[in-house]
């Protein structure tokens, strides 16, 4: 069964600005974890709940929800500050 992928604002706005390369990759990777939605690496500590798919250097990071089919993209960037912004955005939510 393939999984409806929906995108938070931050990464919608955030793609329209990509290299086309770079978009072309991302929206492979999406159609994957669409099909498959468990094929990325579960988090650990403060960031577990989310999962993690690798392409490229890029890292797209995302929640499944198996009741209505859906898979929310919090976040997706370079692999050297994504796993830091997700920090910092779960650790304000939480306040």
């Amino acid at each position: 069964m393939v999984y409806t992928v929906k995108f938070a604002k931050t990464v919608a706005d955030k793609v329209s600005t990509l290299h086309p390369d770079i978009n072309k990759q991302l929206r492979s990777a999406i159609k994957n974890i669409s099909k498959e939605p468990y094929s990325g690496k579960e988090l650990q500590e403060e960031l577990s709940g989310f999962l993690n798919y690798r392409f490229l250097r890029y890292r797209i990071i995302y929640r499944v929800n198996d009741i209505d089919k859906t898979i929310l993209v919090y976040m997706f960037g370079h692999r050297r500050d994504v796993y830091e912004l997700l920090s910092k955005l779960v650790s304000n939510q939480q306040k």
